[in-house]
């Protein structure tokens, strides 16, 4: 909670971001399906509403994560394939993976 204060403070976009999904990976990793798509929701919205590409396609991959932790497997689907979208034109290899 203290590095989103200081993302918040400080109004990095990317800063910003890391910290929600660094948030909804350390709630996924408790198991805690709703905290952690909550998160992501966060960040995605974030990402999408500053128009940083790249931390968007970071932020679908995690909220399919969340999303399939809760058992929602066509929606997690959904988002990987909105990630491939995004992150196919930047040529992000790595996230693609």
């Amino acid at each position: 909670m203290r590095a989103l204060s200081i993302a918040e403070t400080i109004g990095e976009p990317g800063l910003n971001i890391d910290t929600r999904l660094g948030m909804s990976r350390y709630h996924r990793a408790r198991e805690d399906g709703a905290s952690a798509r909550a998160w992501a929701d966060d960040a995605l919205a974030f990402a999408t509403r500053v128009g940083y590409c790249h931390e968007q396609g970071k932020a679908l991959i995690e909220h399919s994560r969340a999303t399939w932790l809760c058992g929602d497997a066509p929606l997690a689907e959904a988002d990987l394939r909105a990630a491939i979208q995004v992150l196919t034109p930047l040529q992000a290899n790595y996230d693609l993976a």
